[in-house]
């Protein structure tokens, strides 16, 4: 069984994205989930935890998301322009009082100085969708939601 960390995932490049969108849940709730395949074939969701271990390449795992990835929507050319093709420089997790925000994914910055990032649940109405945000877009974004995003390049670097 082989670990896939934050660290491996730092420096891939994505190849294609894919995603589901579920109008309403069993809760009542919109559902949007993003798959995105690398280059390497490993085929990853947006992170939510810090953790260097990002996920164990088990059988179970790699089913699950070669899985999704497959049976999943196409971007439109317009996401695909901005994404395909494109390095994860760094990731940004979102943290609240301290603590890593469970609710929330990171943002992915990617090589071309767009933002990647998604909105997986919310009440019907309300916007959930794959974000793509310009390198402005993503630092209003985060002033206006009061967001406390730490770079883990910077965080890996500081802890050394």
């Amino acid at each position: 069984m082989q670990k896939l960390t934050l660290s491996d995932i730092i420096g891939s490049t994505i190849e294609s994205i894919r995603y589901h969108y579920l109008a309403q849940n069993e809760y009542g709730l919109q559902e949007f989930h993003s798959y995105l395949k690398l280059s390497n074939g490993i085929i990853i969701n947006i992170p939510v935890y810090d953790d260097e271990v990002f996920f164990m390449m088990n059988e179970g795992n790699t089913k699950f998301f070669r899985e999704n990835f497959n049976k999943g929507e196409n971007l439109s050319s317009f996401g695909q322009h901005k994404t395909a093709l494109q390095q994860i420089e760094d990731i940004y997790f979102c943290y609240y009082q301290g603590e890593i925000d469970d609710e929330k994914r990171a943002y992915l910055k990617l090589g071309n100085g767009y933002y990647l990032t998604e909105i997986n649940y919310a009440p019907i109405g309300v916007h959930v969708d794959l974000l793509i945000l310009n390198e402005q877009e993503f630092l209003n974004r985060i002033h206006n939601l009061s967001e406390n995003v730490k770079s883990y390049l910077t965080e890996i670097r500081n802890s050394r």
